[in-house]
């Protein structure tokens, strides 16, 4: 079914789409994902300076959108969602839902240095799954604390 802001206020959104740290053309290619789908319509676009937000007008397709984006390029899902009004009439609860995307500077066979040696980095779901090299040694780490040696 496709949410069209037609009978709508044009500013209408079920959904936000954060998109932090990536490129222009991941932006544009989010974009036209969402264009070329025709499930879902954009009401709003808000630059800031590390990224843009889009609004848009059907909160499951946000979620399809989430794992499309998890899948294509290397970074950091977050989902939420907040209660936004109750429809007086069928008494159903109406949620506006907020994915964030954070793009991150490393990726899957990348070898990273850290205070305990170097790491190659086998896996990023919710967390980098990493092997020490020295020891052999496998973990979990969240990806601001690998950030953090990114930047040494």
């Amino acid at each position: 079914m496709v949410k069209t802001l037609k009978g709508r206020p044009p500013q209408y959104f079920e959904a936000t789409i954060q998109l932090r740290e990536l490129s222009p053309a991941q932006v544009q290619q989010v974009v036209s994902f969402i264009e070329e789908s025709g499930r879902a319509e954009i009401s709003k676009i808000k630059d800031y300076h590390n990224g843009v937000d889009l609004y848009i007008s059907d909160r499951h397709f946000a979620h399809i959108l989430a794992r499309w984006m998890k899948d294509t390029f290397n970074g950091e899902l977050v989902e939420t969602r907040r209660l936004h009004s109750l429809d007086q009439q069928t008494m159903k609860v109406k949620w506006r839902v907020t994915v964030l995307f954070r793009g991150l500077p490393y990726k899957v066979t990348d070898i990273i240095e850290t205070e305990e040696g170097p790491v190659k980095i086998l896996s990023m779901k919710k967390q980098a799954h990493v092997k020490y090299l020295k020891t052999g040694k496998m973990r979990m780490i969240p990806f601001d604390v690998l950030a953090r040696y990114l930047k040494k």
